[in-house]
């Protein structure tokens, strides 16, 4: 099984440029001989994915097993519309000599580069090789930098490692400065959905339907029975007092009417099924009610606006929760 990394960083790079690109070069070359990392996916972008995917190419010339390809978030021409020509003149030569071209989407839409970054995220099996400023927190590298947490791939930041101070570039980095290179950034909390591991207790739609049936039967017995109207004892009366009692007879109807009508509806509510969706999978048991309030909540953790639709996905097998929000943004969660 092949083993694989992304590239995710900001388009300007703060720092002298020879330098940076020894420090990635060195960085690059260790995981593909100590990690065996063969694969690198990178998202077509100036700046740092362009240095990123230059390298590769590079180091292909010592490492020909290694292959780069590029994940554009939509057509060449949409992505580099505003870019200079010496960029666009970047992306051409890039796109033709990766490995592989891959569009998440044919045009360009609200929410295809978060779609563009959630893909990287997802080809990269070991790594996530960043440049990232932790105080630019709700750019598209620090959103690909915590997707790639929640998956659980190690993240490497040159922003950090470059500020830490570099060696010189003409030289690998020492063994000290390279046991830092697999070190996790620990910026961000890293939010996954509870697992519950199966019981043994009975279906819990069972359950659930024993309890409503408990219910209805205790409501019906509390229920007043009612009595038949009895028979008053023939007497005669003056004309006069006969049609005094005859309101109060309707009022009597009215109110065992009203009474019969109460019971009615409460004996309806407690028939009403009491719905529980539990997804079991390996062993494991989980909760659609939590896996919604998890989704919400990462949407809001990133995003301010009302939800319109949501489609699910989910993924026993991947661990993983794939949801979709207003058609336009894309992103997942662990269970």
């Amino acid at each position: 099984m092949y083993r694989s990394a992304c590239f995710t960083g900001h388009r300007t790079i703060k720092a002298d440029i020879s330098i940076f690109s020894a420090l990635l070069s060195s960085v690059i070359e260790r995981l593909i001989t100590d990690k065996g990392i063969t694969d690198f996916y990178a998202g077509g972008a100036y700046g740092f994915d362009a240095v990123s995917a230059f390298s590769i190419l590079h180091l292909k010339e010592n490492y020909p097993e290694v292959k780069l390809h590029l994940i554009l978030p939509c057509s060449k021409e949409e992505q580099s519309r505003k870019w200079t020509a010496e960029q666009k003149a970047e992306l051409e030569n890039l796109l033709r000599l990766a490995d592989s071209v891959e569009y998440v989407s044919d045009r360009y839409y609200n929410g295809c580069m978060k779609a563009r970054n959630a893909r990287l995220v997802e080809l990269a099996s070991d790594y996530c090789i960043c440049y990232w400023n932790p105080s630019n927190f709700r750019s598209g590298t620090g959103q690909t930098v915590r997707m790639a947490q929640k998956k659980g791939i190690e993240v490497v930041n040159l922003f950090e490692m470059y500020a830490n101070s570099v060696k010189s570039p003409d030289k690998r980095l020492t063994d000290a400065a390279n046991s830092s290179i697999m070190d996790i950034s620990n910026h961000l909390e890293v939010s996954t959905m509870p697992r519950k591991k199966k019981t043994e207790t009975a279906p819990v739609a069972e359950v659930k339907a024993e309890v409503v049936t408990e219910a209805v039967k205790e409501t019906v017995a509390e229920a007043p029975a009612e009595k038949p109207a009895k028979k008053p004892a023939a007497k005669k009366a003056p004309a006069k007092k006969t049609a005094n009692k005859a309101p109060a007879k309707d009022a009597e109807k009215k109110t065992t009417a009203k009474t019969a009508t109460k019971t009615a509806a409460k004996t309806t509510r407690a028939t009403a099924p009491v719905e529980t969706v539990k997804i079991q999978f390996g062993g494991d048991e989980y909760d659609f009610a939590e896996i919604k309030k998890a989704v919400e909540a990462d949407y809001k953790s990133k995003f301010k606006g009302k939800v319109k639709n949501v489609e699910y996905y989910i993924k026993p097998e991947d661990k993983a929760v794939y949801y979709v929000i207003n058609s336009d943004f894309s992103d997942k969660i662990e269970l």
